[in-house]
């Protein structure tokens, strides 16, 4: 009789502790999944983030390859008008 109370107590400490470990894993494994879930978190907002700085990136390339082409546009131009007045002054001074 004795030896099934000690076995019963046996029985029921081994349960209570494969209880506790069960919880603690379960703890452990929701740990771990919350800290996964913050690392993805985090990977995705520095992924929106990079995606931002190149769009922005782009942008400012496209604006100074406007502007760039704007003052190309200009010295053409420019350099265009001198050639009609270069070309005004030498026939002037042909016909003289």
């Amino acid at each position: 009789m004795q030896e099934k109370q000690s076995r019963d107590k046996q029985l029921a400490e081994e349960k209570k502790r494969k209880k506790l470990e069960s919880r603690e894993q379960m703890s452990h494994e929701q740990e771990q999944v919350r800290r996964l879930q913050a690392e993805m978190e985090q990977e995705r907002l520095m992924a929106l983030e990079k995606r931002k700085q190149e769009r922005d990136y782009l942008n400012r390339m496209m604006q100074e390859n406007e502007k760039d082409k704007q003052k190309q546009m200009v010295a053409q131009e420019k350099e265009r008008q001198e050639d009609i007045r270069a070309q005004q002054e030498y026939t002037r001074m042909l016909e003289k």
